[in-house]
This record gives structure tokens, C-alpha cells and sequence, in this order.
């Protein structure tokens, strides 16, 4: 929720790869509740009638750019014992986000229930709302889970005014100091703790090829359920993006090892949709290097060698992912080619079985 340490914070956060893996794996009801039961203290989950569980969008408030006073992710559920509540979500994963956590909380649910009185004008009563904050960072959780914290009063002061300020504590259930035994044992699908997994391990594990091997068991019985290659899917392609340095070989393997042909198909199509996305963003790096470079040097020359040498090295960086890193006749051989060439190559890349196939294909024009 919101990328500055500022209480006073509203410009509009960027999407990070952890948002969309929990919306789209942690996000549907039934998920939700699975790991929310996890979160919660036992006495407050035993208070909420989890089948009733629903996504309640209803109370967003509407308008842009109030993203940082909006939660990830909002449910309603009914209680036990009649009414109903709102679990408010904020996802985090950046540890200089968290001494304001409290207050960001705060207004989030303030907002969902300004919309609930908004909407039911004639109720005579405030549907409870409470935040829980999902956090997956390299350090463990050490910041306030409550407003008093952050007054930073005197004693003396805090137990006269305490009584007269807003409270609020939020529920966090931090990732990196949780056992992975706890997140396998204590959730009932797979799906959730293959994914609270991958939350914990996969930007900072130290080596993230042990890691996989070590969760292959729950990645199987994935694997078999009515979606789980679309889990699985996401799992690869999330690992991609918040990993640069992720050897896709290793990963490939691992798949094929544990999961036959099928694993590997899933994770070379993971790596070439990578890929694939690279090449998009470098053609549009390199036509922005050459057209600055020309317009500079005020020659059309300096516009295509610009775009020709980030093609290059994009191409280069492409190639690494896949086979290994080129040498430096290799990359000779490729400076060489005309941008058409280029393009093709880097299309080629997706579907080569092989470095071997792959540069028999590589034919540069012989030098004048």
C-alpha cells in the first residue's frame, strides 16, 4: 500500500510483481480464506463464519489516486453470531514501508467504512473493519503493529493521553518469520502454500534452484488440481521477474526431473515469455538511444548504430538466459547483422532446441 515511508503519502504506487501473484492466487474468497484463518488469532478467526467469505469491491471508494488509502485486497464475511465485518489487505514487501503501517491501516478502513455509511445511510451501527497486513520482506517484522507506537509519548504522557487518542491494531502475518512447516501445515490447500512459499523464498533464497527442489512435492499435487497449471504458471513466471539472475536451465530441469515433460514445457515457457517481453522493451530502448544519439550527433548514422547496439546487447542478454553467455566472436558475429536480422534472431531464440541450432542460423553479411 504506497511506496513512501510518509504518512502523508498519496501519489499513486507502481504494480510489483508480489501484487498481482497474491491477487490472482491468495486473492479468490476460498484462497483468502485459507491463509486469512492462518493470520488471524484463533479467538477472532473462531468469530467469523469463514463459507461466507466474499470479495466486497462495493466498498472501495471510488476515485483515482487514492491507491495508498485503499486496501490490496477487501472481503466482508459475516459473523457467528449475526452482523457482518470487512478484512481489509494491504500487501508489503518493502521493509521502509513499515513503521507507517499502522497509520496507513487506519485510514484504509476509515475509507471502507465512511463508504459502508455511504452506501447504508440508514444504519444505525459501524460494520467492524480490521486490517491485516501481509508481509513478505528479507527482515522480519519489527515495526509497530499499532498506533500508541508511533506518538512517541512519555510514559508519563501516554498513560494520560492513551486513553483519548484513536487505537487501532493491525494483524500481520510476516512471511520471513514464519516456518515453512507452519505455512505448509497450516493451510489445506496447496495452491495458497506453494504460493505463501514462493512469497517467502523466491527473491531471497539464497539459492533458489534448493528452494524449488525442496517444494516439488507441494508443486505436484498443484500440478494435479482443476487449475494448478495456471498456479504453476504464475509461480515460474513471478520467480522470473523478481529474480534477474535466475538461471532458467536450473529451473528447467528441476521441472522436468519432478514433473516430466509437462514441467518443462511450463518452465521454458515461462523463460520465453521472459524473454519475449525483454525483446519488446529493448526495441523500444534501442529506438530511443538511436533517435537521441542522432539527434546529437546530428546524423541519421548515429540514429541506426544506436539502435543496432542495444539491439545487440539486448540479444546478447536474451541468448544468456537461454544458452549460456556468448562469447566475444559470437557477439562479433552478431554486430554484424543488418536490424532486420536482429529481429529475426530474436524470434528465433523463442523456439532454437539448442545453442547449436540456434547460431547455425546466425549468418552476417561478409565484411566489405
Amino acid at each position: 500500500m504506497g511506496n513512501s515511508d510518509s504518512p502523508a503519502d498519496t501519489s499513486p504506487a507502481a504494480p510489483h510483481p508480489h501484487d498481482a501473484l497474491v491477487k490472482q492466487l491468495l486473492g479468490p474468497p476460498p484462497r483468502a480464506a485459507a491463509w486469512l484463518r492462518l493470520a488471524l488469532p484463533p479467538d477472532l478467526a473462531d468469530r467469523l463464519a469463514w463459507p461466507t467469505l466474499a470479495t466486497d469491491d462495493a466498498h472501495l471508494a471510488p476515485g483515482a489516486g487514492l491507491r495508498p488509502t485503499q486496501p490490496d485486497l477487501l472481503y466482508r464475511v459475516d459473523l457467528v453470531d449475526g452482523g457482518q465485518a470487512n478484512l481489509a489487505v494491504a500487501i508489503e514487501h518493502q521493509s521502509s514501508n513499515r513503521r507507517w503501517m499502522p497509520w496507513r491501516i487506519k485510514r484504509s478502513l476509515h475509507r471502507v467504512q465512511e463508504r459502508h455509511r455511504a452506501l447504508h445511510p440508514r444504519h444505525r451501527a459501524l460494520r467492524p473493519a480490521i486490517g491485516v497486513v501481509l508481509a513478505h520482506g528479507r527482515r522480519r517484522w519489527s515495526a509497530p503493529t499499532e498506533l500508541l507506537p508511533l506518538y512517541q509519548l512519555s510514559p508519563a504522557s501516554e498513560r494520560a493521553l492513551a486513553p483519548w487518542l484513536p487505537r487501532l491494531r493491525c494483524v500481520v502475518l510476516d512471511l520471513s518469520g514464519e516456518e515453512d512447516a507452519r505455512l505448509r501445515a497450516g493451510v489445506e490447500d496447496a495452491i495458497v502454500a506453494l504460493t505463501l512459499l514462493f512469497l517467502k523464498h523466491a527473491a531471497n533464497a539464497p539459492h533458489f534452484g534448493r528452494f524449488l527442489k525442496s517444494v516439488m512435492d507441494l508443486a505436484a499435487t498443484v500440478h494435479r488440481a482443476p487449475d494448478g497449471v495456471d498456479a504453476l504458471a504464475a509461480l515460474i513466471d513471478y520467480a522470473f521477474r523478481v529474480r534477474e539472475t535466475l538461471d532458467p536451465g536450473e529451473v528447467i530441469d528441476v521441472m522436468q526431473i519432478h514433473l516430466g515433460q509437462p514441467g518443462k514445457e511450463l518452465a521454458m515457457t515461462a523463460a520465453d515469455r521472459l524473454i519475449a517481453q525483454g525483446h519488446r522493451r529493448g526495441l523500444a530502448e534501442g529506438r530511443a538511444e538511436g533517435k537521441l544519439e542522432g539527434k546529437l550527433e546530428g546524423k541519421l548514422e548515429g540514429k541506426l548504430e544506436g539502435k543496432l547496439e542495444g539491439k545487440v546487447q539486448l540479444l546478447c542478454r536474451q541468448i544468456r538466459l537461454r544458452f549460456g553467455t556468448p562469447d566475444d566472436a559470437q557477439v562479433a558475429r552478431l554486430s554484424r547483422l543488418s536490424e532486420a536480422q536482429l529481429d529475426a534472431l530474436a524470434e528465433a531464440l523463442l523456439i532454437a532446441p539448442d545453442s547449436a541450432a540456434f547460431w547455425a542460423g546466425v549468418h552476417p553479411a561478409p565484411d566489405a
